[in-house]
């Protein structure tokens, strides 16, 4: 029995050091955390880099202002989804989306005077591995537990798996082998929207990325702002929810590059 014990134990210390390796391997940030100062450096003006995690109620702000978009309305059933259904499935997307700009890549805000939010934009750095960048999405999003999607029913989850699936394609057909900066998410405030928020944004974005691509994803109706911000539709496409006792349905969709050098 002493025997059997100490072998569990060396199992048991043996899976803790395989886990801290992994951890330190894997799951290790790509590239340094951003500063404001490295934004100042790279001539950047009036946005910040944060260094530390969103606050409840900024996150709030932030998902709320996806609300109104095409892409979150269809991805919790279209017109005739709930007020409630619509709230969660956004909130649950928006928060894996600032989880992923705040443990693996940069969160840029614009603030006023008084330090109020009024847009972030969350930017993943380049991955010589697309795996490991969806590794790393799936890592900083594990501590939610079982998503949200799945929680409410199968047409939903339907939906939002057309979304993560269709892009994820696209990405990889796209960009396959092409290190790339991604804007995984950018938003405005209500009350800040129409005053050039999120083009400053976009700026930074663009200056940070310099002379590699730069890549997003959006509904038909931001294509006009980002081609104004210097990007181009690649891609148009639709993403199409199907499954067992789905109803399927189709949302189109658009990749924006700006190639770069």
């Amino acid at each position: 029995r002493i025997l059997e014990s100490v072998m569990i134990l060396v199992g048991v210390g043996c899976s803790v050091v395989a886990i801290a390796v992994t951890e330190m391997v894997l799951f290790r940030r790509p590239t340094k955390r951003l500063s404001t100062a490295d934004l100042e450096l790279a001539g950047v003006e009036g946005v910040s880099a944060e260094t530390k995690v969103l606050s409840g109620i900024e996150r709030t702000l932030i998902k709320d202002a996806f609300l109104d978009g095409p892409d979150f309305k269809w991805m919790a059933g279209g017109p005739a989804a709930s007020e409630d259904v619509h709230r969660r499935v956004t909130g649950y997307l928006v928060e894996c989306f600032l989880r992923h700009g705040e443990q693996y890549g940069n969160v840029l805000t614009v603030r006023d005077r008084d330090n109020a939010l009024l847009g972030a934009l969350c930017l993943v750095p380049p991955y010589e591995s697309l795996w490991l960048q969806k590794a790393h999405f799936l890592r900083s999003v594990v501590s939610l537990g079982i998503p949200e999607p799945a929680r409410i029913g199968k047409d939903v989850n339907a939906r939002v798996d057309a979304f993560l699936d269709g892009t994820e394609a696209v990405v990889h057909e796209l960009m396959h082998n092409r290190p790339f900066w991604y804007v995984v998410s950018l938003a405005v405030v209500s009350n800040a929207q129409g005053k050039g928020v999120g083009k400053r944004l976009m700026e930074a974005a663009l200056k940070i990325a310099g002379a590699a691509p730069l890549y997003l994803e959006c509904h038909d109706g931001n294509v006009v702002f980002y081609e104004r911000c210097g990007l181009q539709r690649e891609r148009h496409y639709p993403l199409v929810s199907k499954g067992p006792d789905v109803e399927s349905n189709e949302l189109p969709y658009n990749a924006m590059v700006r190639w770069g050098d």
